[in-house]
Order: structure tokens, then sequence, then C-alpha cells
């Protein structure tokens, strides 16, 4: 009787590793994309966020000319400019104080009353528009006079401060 040998069909142990490795540097890319797509998306959403405050600021601002029982333009500087937004934005930590910054969770909007900021943390710290690696970043409504010289107030915005 003659033993006839099959061949094995598969992957012998070369294959299978570079296969592995392969894989492996296709995730570890995937995943640097991805982390990137993100701070994208965050930078992204903080720059709307922070136009939408304008627009409603700008908004408040002309309602409060036409309406004088609205209240005065000067309430508003100092204020929290994310109360004008309706709906609120993803994050925003409405009615909670944080005494220290760094108890705020990563990707939270929140108003500090005392420095009269509102403050914005970063999940990414690299997602924060020209600010490098920073970690917080910070805007303030103040009042801008109008060019004649009866002095009042005709603009208010919002100016980033440096938290």
């Amino acid at each position: 009787m003659r033993c006839r040998r099959e061949r094995q069909r598969g992957l012998s142990l070369l294959e299978f590793t570079l296969v592995v490795i392969v894989i492996s540097v296709l995730i570890v890319l995937a995943f640097e994309r991805i982390a990137a797509v993100r701070s994208d998306m965050e930078r992204v959403m903080i720059r709307h966020t922070v136009a939408a405050m304008r627009e409603a600021l700008a908004l408040e601002t002309v309602h409060r000319a036409l309406d004088p029982s609205a209240g005065s333009t000067m309430e508003l500087v100092g204020g929290n400019a994310l109360e004008l937004l309706d709906p609120a934005p993803s994050g925003y930590a409405r009615g909670r104080r944080f005494s220290d910054w760094q108890a705020a969770p990563p990707g939270t909007w929140f108003y500090d009353l005392q420095r009269h900021l509102v403050v914005y943390r970063a999940d990414n710290p690299t997602a924060l528009p020209d600010e490098g690696s920073v970690e917080f970043a910070a805007w303030r409504v103040v009042a801008e006079a109008a060019g004649d010289s009866s002095g009042t107030t005709r603009e208010l915005e919002l100016k980033q401060v440096r938290p």
C-alpha cells in the first residue's frame, strides 16, 4: 500500500503572522484617522456654538432696543450667552457650578459666575480653535461704545478671553 500524503490547505505560520501584522497596521491607521476626525468635529461644534451665541446676542440686543420693556442691553454685559440659545448646546451644564474648572467633565459648556465667563472644557485639547493644546476656552459678553459723542452702548460683543 502506498501512503499518499495529502497536501494541507490553509496558512502557514509565516503567512498568518504577516496577515496579523498588516491588519494591526491598518487598525492603528484607522484609529489615528478617527481621532483626527473627532477633533475636527469638536472644533466645528465649538465654532458653531460660539457663532450661535454671537447671533443670539445680536438678536437679543435688537429685541431690547425695539422693546424697552424687555430690559436694558447693559444687563447682558458679563452675562451668560448660553442662556440665549434655544436649544442649549449639547454638553451644557445649565445651573451647575464648578468652583474648579478641572471638576467640569470634558466636553462641557458652563458659565463661571465669579469671573462672568462662558467656558468650554475640551474633550480633545487640540480641538480648541487657535489655542494649540489648551484644555479650556472662555468668552465674555462685553459692551462696545458707539462712535458718536453720546457714549451710549449700541453693540454687545462676545469676545474670547484667556482663561
